[in-house]
């Protein structure tokens, strides 16, 4: 949501105030399978499983023994799927089973070498939302984290934490799975004017955490993101405390959007590309002119937190 906010107001207030949602496609693409959202929930059951298996064993990832497990876990989480989503046709699903076993490849094979340096430790942790299995991490939370601002501001964050690695004695690495494109986590390092903030978020819930379950010395050091796709090739992106330090002044100028009661809609067109509103919006670049217009009227200070944000 506070990524929404940075992308669009507009579309925040849409789905978060009005509670819009766009009408359920029922249409069945016979080119997929699963959509995008499903093929990487698959995926994060693959990864879950995996790991949890491994260090339950007190073992780290390794190639040449656990491509076939990995496989033996697919296959498993594959035929769960297919139960609850039919496959159109046997071309559409072999042609994303075939990409299934290519990105479990990828994924042993890139934490072989990352665990060499990294022990994998919790999975999944979930903060405010429901667990992610049965077997509940010990830092699984019901509540969501109240993440304290200055300036007498707060908000509570709920999470799902994929991973937290100890990369030290009391420092630990978060990583989050990711199975789309790196781009827009390149545009505009590290906040892409407010559109990519999870990395802050995430490190000030899983510091808590940390600090709660292991002592007041943990340090949630690092924010990674690991892209085990054909595309990415298991690209990496991580970002240190010290690279983060705007991100507070990011997440109040994020907060003070609601709280002003004013969602001027984006002013870039590409943020409306896949955007389930634009059947509202109509005429994006006529939308998207008139608040560049806006945020360019410096006497206009009913905008402000959303201006520094594309100012930044």
């Amino acid at each position: 949501r506070l990524e929404l906010l940075g992308r669009c107001p507009l579309a925040y207030y849409f789905q978060n105030v009005l509670e819009l949602k766009a009408p359920e496609n029922l249409s069945v693409d016979p080119d997929f399978w699963l959509d995008p959202l499903q093929f990487g929930s698959l995926l994060h059951d693959v990864f879950y499983r995996f790991m949890r298996n491994l260090t339950d064993r007190g073992l780290r990832p390794n190639a040449d023994r656990d491509l076939d497990l990995i496989q033996v876990i697919l296959d498993k989480c594959v035929s769960k799927y297919l139960d609850i989503y039919p496959t159109p046709n046997k071309r559409s699903f072999e042609m994303q089973y075939r990409e299934l076993r290519e990105v479990v490849r990828i994924f042993v094979l890139d934490e072989q070498d990352h665990c060499q340096e990294s022990k994998p430790l919790y999975f999944e942790t979930s903060v405010g939302v429901e667990p992610f299995s049965d077997s509940l991490s010990v830092l699984d939370q019901r509540q969501p984290m109240r993440v304290t601002l200055s300036g007498d501001r707060s908000f509570r964050a709920a999470a799902r934490i994929d991973r937290i690695d100890r990369i030290g004695n009391n420092t630990y690495a978060i990583w989050d799975y990711k199975t789309g494109a790196s781009s827009r986590y390149l545009k505009n390092p590290p906040f892409n004017r407010g559109r990519v903030i999870q990395h802050s978020v995430y490190l000030s819930v899983a510091r808590k955490l940390l600090q709660q379950e292991i002592g007041p010395k943990a340090l949630a050091a690092c924010f990674g993101l690991f892209f085990p796709n054909r595309r990415a090739q298991g690209e990496r992106l991580t970002w240190t405390l010290d690279e983060l330090s705007g991100g507070e002044q990011v997440l109040n100028l994020l907060c003070q959007i609601p709280a002003s009661g004013v969602f001027l809609a984006t002013d870039d067109p590409k943020d409306c590309t896949c955007c389930e509103f634009r059947s509202i919006c109509r005429d994006i670049d006529a939308v998207t002119n008139a608040s560049r217009a806006k945020l360019n009227n410096l006497d206009n200070d009913m905008v402000n937190p959303f201006r520094t944000l594309r100012r930044e």
